[in-house]
């Protein structure tokens, strides 16, 4: 049985690698645009996984206009009222955040599954559910997060199979990733990209409530919204917004961490590592001038702020803050479900850095000195040993 079972992972493992893509759910008229750009550049290793999307392509295009035309009307009627949208740089808890408070059973939220296969959630459920049971690994590798295919998903990826209009494309073509720079504020977007963006997250959205309560609340998740508050209240005027933030230095070593432990699962071109450590650099700088300037258009009480440090040294406390803060009702009936889900990850262990050398800590303290000031973290060259506790209230 063990030697089934590892021969399982292993086959599972290779499939993930070379054959699947987080762009499963995309529709040919899509992808096939971007086959005209790119599919030039990318190498025969990477044609099972091309030919795995084209095939999965044509099927979601004939399932995507049955959906439509049988749940046109239905979605139509559905309104989706002030979504809550967590924020933040990777790697700085936002998942961890996000966790929690998926203990409140009337927030909706998307899962693996659904944001795999976003334009035929309703329709191809059942099979995708399966399809992303197979290929999904049992941990994140970046972290060691369990996951799962009912797991929560940022909505991100699904939005990117939708419409291209990404960052994470620099995942998928990376040897081109200063042309995708653009698409995490999509300020510098044409009108018609915005707003066939702003269409497929609204649509995402409503297909959420219908499959679960039309009155629910969205609970989203997605860091590059941290550069898209304009907009997403565009959108949605009276969205509320968590934001989370971490010491620099550590979101800079995870986040590289992340960025080369995810490129094997998504890539349709060679790894190609040079040049992105600059493009996370640029990445985390650009993020957060664009948030620190629109964060004053959120309308007031509806966005809270805290450190992770914070949040990994009180959970309860930080949970019941943000309660607070944006005026949820009822936290102590959820109280009880997040103490035991607090329980059953006690165990997790987070991942342990080396300390950078002070060269590399100058470079992170130049590009990102803002950050450090906008949020009370100290640029001193000293050691990390250990997640530092910051009490400092941010504005």
């Amino acid at each position: 049985m063990a030697i089934t079972l590892s021969l399982r992972q292993e086959l599972i493992g290779n499939l993930a690698r070379w054959i699947f893509s987080p762009l499963a759910g995309t529709v040919y008229s899509e992808w096939k645009k971007v086959l005209k750009k790119y599919g030039n550049t990318i190498p025969p290793r990477y044609w099972p996984r091309t030919a795995f999307t084209t095939t999965m392509s044509l099927m979601n295009t004939a399932l995507a206009h049955w959906e439509q035309k049988k749940y046109r009307s239905d979605l139509e009627s559905i309104e989706v009222k002030s979504p809550i949208f967590i924020i933040g740089h990777h790697r700085s808890g936002t998942t961890h955040l996000w966790r929690l408070l998926t203990n409140d059973k009337r927030f909706v939220y998307p899962t693996v599954t659904e944001t795999l296969f976003p334009e035929t959630l309703l329709t191809f459920k059942n099979i995708a559910h399966k399809l992303a049971s197979w290929f999904s690994p049992d941990e994140r590798p970046q972290d060691k997060v369990k996951h799962s295919a009912d797991s929560p998903l940022g909505e991100e990826w699904g939005l990117c199979s939708s419409t291209f209009l990404s960052t994470h494309m620099s995942r998928y073509f990376p040897e081109f990733r200063d042309h995708f720079k653009y698409m995490l504020s999509l300020k510098d977007a044409s009108s018609n990209q915005r707003t066939k963006w702003k269409k497929a997250l609204y649509k995402f959205a409503q297909k959420l409530l219908y499959r679960s309560d039309p009155d629910a609340t969205i609970l989203f998740k997605a860091p590059t919204n941290t550069a898209k508050i304009q907009l997403l209240l565009e959108v949605f005027p009276d969205a509320q917004f968590i934001h989370i933030y971490r010491n620099p230095y550590r979101v800079y070593q995870s986040t590289m961490k992340m960025e080369r432990k995810s490129l094997p699962y998504c890539c349709y071109q060679s790894k190609n590592l040079q040049g992105l450590e600059d493009y996370v650099i640029w990445r985390y700088k650009k993020m957060y001038h664009t948030f620190l300037k629109d964060k004053a258009l959120i309308p007031e009480g509806n966005l809270t702020q805290l450190a992770y440090e914070d949040l990994v040294q009180n959970r309860v406390a930080a949970i019941e803050k943000i309660y607070h803060d944006l005026g949820l009702e009822s936290f102590s009936e959820i109280k009880p479900g997040l103490l035991e889900y607090i329980e059953s990850i006690a165990d997790y262990e987070t991942n342990n850095y080396p300390s950078l050398p002070n060269a590399k800590k100058r470079k992170i303290a130049d590009a990102w000195g803002h950050c450090f000031d906008a949020f009370g973290y100290a640029t001193k060259l000293y050691p990390l040993q250990h997640e530092e506790v910051k009490n400092t209230a941010v504005s």
